[in-house]
């Protein structure tokens, strides 16, 4: 008898939800704040970076995905590093992770807030700070059931997103001046930088799509994440394409607030719907990744994973975390760039070690993995700069 338990475990719709959870966890509040960083360097310059950056950055989802099917004991990230590059680094990259998911949320905090703020104040009042406190509110409940659960979930929340984002970028283009998009400003070059990482963050989520992929699907998860980094770049270009030849050098920190001035109320409540839709699947993905982590490599009390993943990020923000790119620049910058030289070194020990000798693993060349890390190398340092000056 075909039941709704035997759909959701095909092959396609394991594809699916795979695919989902890819695009689910890479889809954060970057994407909200591409546009005001591509408009204070020049929508020019930052589509420059954002090829670059997509084309090497693909690499890095790819050769953790091999890790994480080539290895047979079940980890997470901070296991995996442990089983190849030894217990100190994978401490290190427990604490990058930990740092990162909660800088992460903060950001998401700030913003869906402020969504779930523009769609429900109308209806029900109140101050912008409890719509804050309800998105975090409504990952746990999201969380409460494991990734099997969020994976079958994130296939209509991704839908409907896409779908958001499709018509949001389609209501735009009328209204698009080329002028906007031909103004160039060298002196903001690195504007983009820390953000565009941020953007195409999402590594930790890998372990889990495994998970339910189990050992004989695992296959597919390669195959995800390149249909899923290609959707994610195209979309990245056409919303900022759009936002900043609609709102230009009025582009604000978060995209929605200038288009609505331009649009109307009505595309607000479409972008704020869009927005929560985002914020609550990122959020809830993340917050998975960080539960799954302690309580998997670091054997910490599953509720308690689950409760300190999301109730720590929100004491911080209520504390007075609340700086926006200034937040997700250096998250995605700094400590997206110690996960991401962690994941290429453990790639590059676990290609030399006897795992590739019995198996046939990816050979991604030397030469991209040093690229790469060049690349996450020079963002660390101009942010960490940035902040000392």
């Amino acid at each position: 008898m075909y039941t709704l338990r035997t759909r959701f475990s095909h092959p396609n719709w394991l594809w699916f939800r795979a695919l989902s959870a890819v695009i689910g966890s890479v889809i954060g509040v970057g994407v909200f704040g591409l546009p005001y960083a591509f408009a204070k360097s020049g929508f020019v310059l930052g589509t420059i970076e954002l090829v670059i950056f997509g084309i090497f950055l693909v690499a890095l989802p790819l050769m953790f995905s091999e890790v994480v099917i080539q290895t047979q004991k079940k980890h997470r990230l901070a296991g995996y590093v442990s089983e190849y590059m030894g217990t100190h680094w994978g401490h290190v990259s427990m604490l990058a992770l930990t740092a990162s998911s909660w800088g992460a949320m903060i950001a998401y905090i700030i913003v869906g807030g402020r969504f779930l703020f523009t769609l429900f104040h109308p209806f029900l009042g109140g101050e912008e700070i409890f719509y804050q406190i309800a998105m975090p509110v409504l990952a746990l409940l999201l969380t409460l059931r494991g990734i099997s659960f969020l994976s079958k979930i994130e296939v209509y929340l991704v839908g409907g997103l896409l779908f958001l984002f499709l018509f949001l970028t389609l209501s735009s283009l009328p209204y698009i001046k080329i002028s906007h998009l031909v103004q160039i400003d060298t002196e903001h070059f690195f504007v983009p930088y820390g953000v565009i990482l941020f953007a195409f963050s999402g590594l930790g989520i890998i372990p889990e799509i495994k998970a339910f992929l189990g050992e004989k699907q695992k296959h597919l998860l390669s195959h995800a994440i390149l249909v899923g980094y290609g959707l994610i770049f195209l979309l990245y270009f056409a919303f900022t394409f759009a936002v900043v030849g609609l709102t230009g050098p009025q582009t604000t920190e978060i995209a929605f607030d200038g288009v609505i001035q331009v649009l109307g109320p009505f595309v607000g409540v479409i972008g704020s719907l869009l927005g929560t839709l985002t914020i609550l699947s990122i959020f809830s993905l993340m917050a998975m990744q960080l539960q799954d982590s302690l309580s998997i490599d670091y054997k910490v009390p599953r509720s308690i994973a689950w409760l300190g993943s999301i109730l720590i990020p929100l004491a911080l923000f209520l504390f007075g975390v609340r700086t926006f790119i200034d937040l997700i620049g250096f998250v995605g910058s700094v400590f997206g760039g110690i996960i991401a030289i962690l994941v290429i070194l453990t790639y590059q020990k676990m290609r030399h070690s006897g795992v590739c000798r019995r198996h046939h693993c990816l050979n991604v060349p030397k030469i991209i993995t040093i690229i790469i890390a060049i690349l996450f190398l020079i963002g660390m340092s101009f942010e960490i700069y940035q902040v000392l000056l």
